[in-house]
C-alpha cells in the first residue's frame, strides 16, 4: 500500500518493504518518476513501491528548508514578482489602432537583451512586450482574451510562429488541444 509522505519528514522515517521485507531510512529509499506535484519513492532492493512524497510548499521550504533552498525559493519568487509585473493587465495599455478590417496579431518568443520575452504584433508592428516563462500556455490565452476584448471582431487569432518550445514545453497533449479550441473561437 502506498503511503502520502511529507518531503522534509520522510527521510528520517522507517519504512519497511511489503513485498521483500527490507527494512530501513526513508533516506535510502530510490526516487522513482516524478510529477508536478509528488514524486515516488521505491524499496532500494525490489523497487516495490512505497509511497508518494509531496513537493514542499513555499511556506514548508520556508520552515524547513536548508538555507540554500530558501535563498532559492526567494530568488524564485522575486522573478515571479517582476514577470507578473511586466505583464499585460488590461485593454487600456493597448494602443488604439485605426483599421476596420481584420488585424493580424502575432506572438512571438524573442531574446531582447539576453531577456527571453513576448512580444506582441499587429499587422507586424510591436504593440507589446513583456517578460516570457517556460510553458506559457496559460498566459497566451489570458493575452488573447485581453486583445479580443480590446479590438473585437479585428481580433480574429493570435498566431504563433511555427516553433514555439517555451509556450508548451514539455506539457500534456490535452493543454496544446485546449489553445487550438481557444483559437478557433477566436474567430467564430
Amino acid at each position: 500500500m502506498s503511503h502520502l509522505l511529507e518531503y522534509y519528514k520522510y527521510q528520517n522515517q522507517d519504512f519497511e518493504c511489503g513485498n521483500c521485507s527490507w527494512k530501513g531510512k526513508g533516506e535510502s529509499l530510490t526516487v522513482g518518476d516524478v510529477f508536478d506535484s509528488l514524486f515516488e519513492v521505491h524499496c532500494p532492493e525490489c523497487m516495490n513501491k512505497i509511497g508518494n512524497v509531496l513537493h514542499p510548499s513555499f511556506d514548508e521550504v520556508l520552515k524547513y528548508g536548508s538555507n540554500a533552498e530558501k535563498l532559492r525559493l526567494q530568488n524564485m519568487m522575486t522573478k515571479f514578482e517582476i514577470i507578473e509585473a511586466s505583464q499585460l493587465e488590461s485593454v487600456d495599455e493597448l494602443p488604439n489602432i485605426d483599421k476596420d478590417d481584420v488585424i493580424i496579431f502575432r506572438i512571438k518568443e524573442e531574446n531582447i537583451e539576453e531577456t527571453d520575452c513576448l512580444v506582441i504584433y499587429a499587422d507586424g508592428i510591436e504593440i507589446w512586450r513583456e517578460l516570457s516563462y517556460f510553458e506559457y500556455f496559460d498566459r497566451y490565452i489570458e493575452i488573447a482574451k485581453i486583445l479580443k476584448q480590446k479590438y473585437g471582431s479585428r481580433m480574429t487569432d493570435l498566431v504563433t510562429d511555427e516553433f514555439v518550445p517555451r509556450m508548451y514545453g514539455d506539457c500534456s497533449l490535452s493543454d496544446i488541444q485546449r489553445v487550438k479550441a481557444f483559437r478557433k473561437s477566436l474567430s467564430e
